[in-house]
């Protein structure tokens, strides 16, 4: 389910004699766009009929801790007892809160249990989380207590200085509290819970329901040991390495270390996500009523979390030709999904070695379908790499105005097509050609150059320079020069 589409579910759920043309006015759009939502959600079971018919049967019900959480940068080194000049964000935050709303967005009915405090931030959790399609109206609100706040300093090279939490006030959901819920955690189809819970509330939930389904994440080493001696109770667990560590009571530190845990498995069944060495690799499209494609483009990324941790250079790149196998893949998988009418951005790794079951080196696997458009710059880099505009084909699909955009120019001739790269400098980074170097030789070749916001320098970078090239070699040599 897109963002779009979960908007005008909520507006039905709020008013269900609700018209096409009021839903269409209210959200600003035509009432052919509004019609393919509603055809979609339709399509998905989320409507049972044109009477605009609700199907609430299931829902989730969350348990657990609902945060804000603060991350302050500083802008120069840190000093002790001293003003720092940085940048301030929040988000919110909370294991079960997080995966509830994941679920939200995946087209599931959703309920909430938490404490929060008669605060700005309670307020903040409640009707932010409320607007994102989680049911709230069962939280628990503590006169004189503060909320849930997980508070972050980080330094001028995005390194952790300190952190500090406070989530006190999910001990107010407690026996007494859980016991008087039991009708509505009872109704539910699944429990997702956290050990920030108290061990007592966390031996009622799992003592009292555990012909449900329960599902945990450890969120670290100190709670992983909370919640060892419940791990026969809980349906599934989602542990990183050392949180497994803890789980299976075995030390897992190198390859020979996870050939003799899957040789002698413990009596709890285990799945693991083998990790994977490669690029990502998208597949974007955009897709006709038969889910065939009508535009298609490939970005690839080295691996971010990698750029993110090590605090390299940002790069990618964006070109026009997809290659066949991730051609082949990209197409089935949007058939197998039946994502007729959407704008689709896939994610796969282009591993660089064989893995058994999975695939030979160069080829590829797939790790995520986004039923939306890539995020961020990508629209902007097809539109460059393949001298066309995608916001064009997009809309004319969705109105049935046309299947594609013209494939010639004003001029008769057929789009140039590039490679679009976007090379991105770190904060207070050091580098050898001042940014009017940068322009003083790629000027002709740069179509956009921007700061980005605060909050996306760690990800994205701080100064970005986009530039089309129509060498890979090309485009190379301005990776070198620009981050160098």
């Amino acid at each position: 389910m897109t963002d779009r589409e979960l908007e005008v579910l909520n507006i039905i759920k709020e008013n269900p004699s609700i018209t096409l043309n009021e839903i269409s006015e209210k959200l600003g759009i035509s009432r052919n766009t509004a019609g393919v939502y509603i055809s979609n959600l339709t399509k998905n079971g989320f409507l049972l009929g044109r009477a605009y018919i609700v199907n609430s049967d299931d829902y989730i019900v969350g348990i657990g801790a609902a945060n804000v959480d603060l991350y302050g940068k500083s802008s120069i080194p840190i000093r002790q007892k001293f003003d720092h000049p940085g940048h301030i964000r929040s988000n919110l935050g909370g294991v079960s809160r997080n995966v509830i709303e994941n679920l939200t967005r995946l087209g599931m009915k959703t309920k909430m249990l938490t404490a929060v405090g008669d605060d700005l931030f309670g307020s903040y959790i409640v009707s932010e989380s409320g607007k994102n399609g989680i049911d709230m109206k069962d939280v628990l609100t503590v006169p004189g207590s503060s909320s849930s706040i997980f508070m972050q300093v980080l330094d001028e090279q995005n390194d952790m200085h300190l952190a500090i939490c406070d989530m006190s006030v999910i001990n107010n959901i407690d026996r007494g509290n859980l016991s008087s819920k039991e009708t509505l955690i009872r109704g539910a189809k699944a429990i997702v819970i956290d050990p920030s819970l108290t061990e007592d509330s966390l031996d009622y939930l799992l003592d009292t329901y555990k012909d449900k389904m329960i599902f945990a994440d450890p969120l670290s080493d100190v709670y992983a040991a909370k919640i060892r001696p419940y791990i026969d109770r809980i349906y599934a667990i989602k542990p990183n390495l050392s949180e497994l560590r803890i789980l299976s009571e075995r030390e897992i530190n190198n390859e020979e270390d996870l050939l003799n845990f899957y040789r002698e498995l413990p009596e709890t069944p285990y799945v693991m996500e083998e990790f994977l060495c490669g690029d990502i690799c998208t597949y974007d499209a955009i897709l006709d009523a038969d889910c065939e494609p009508i535009f298609e483009s490939t970005c690839t990324y080295p691996p971010m979390i990698d750029a993110v941790l090590n605090n390299d250079e940002i790069k990618f790149y964006t070109v026009a030709e997809v290659p066949e196998q991730l051609k082949e893949f990209g197409r089935k998988a949007a058939k197998a999904f039946g994502a007729d009418r959407r704008f689709v951005h896939f994610e796969f790794i282009n591993i660089t070695k064989d893995y058994e079951g999975i695939g030979k080196a160069g080829g590829y696997a797939i790790m995520e379908v986004n039923m939306r458009p890539a995020g961020g710059h990508d629209p902007d880099m097809m539109n460059y790499a393949q001298s066309i505009d995608v916001f064009d084909i997009y809309a004319r699909m969705v109105t049935g105005e046309g299947t594609a955009a013209d494939e010639v120019s004003e001029d008769g001739a057929a789009p140039e097509h590039y490679f679009c790269a976007y090379a991105a400098r770190r904060d207070g980074g050091s580098y050898t050609h001042t940014p009017e170097e940068i322009a003083e030789r790629y000027g002709s070749d740069i179509v956009m150059q921007e700061e980005m916001p605060p909050i996306d320098w760690p990800s994205m970078g701080r100064y970005v320079y986009m530039a089309k090239f129509k060498e890979k070699e090309e485009m190379e040599q301005y990776f070198a020069f620009v981050l160098g």
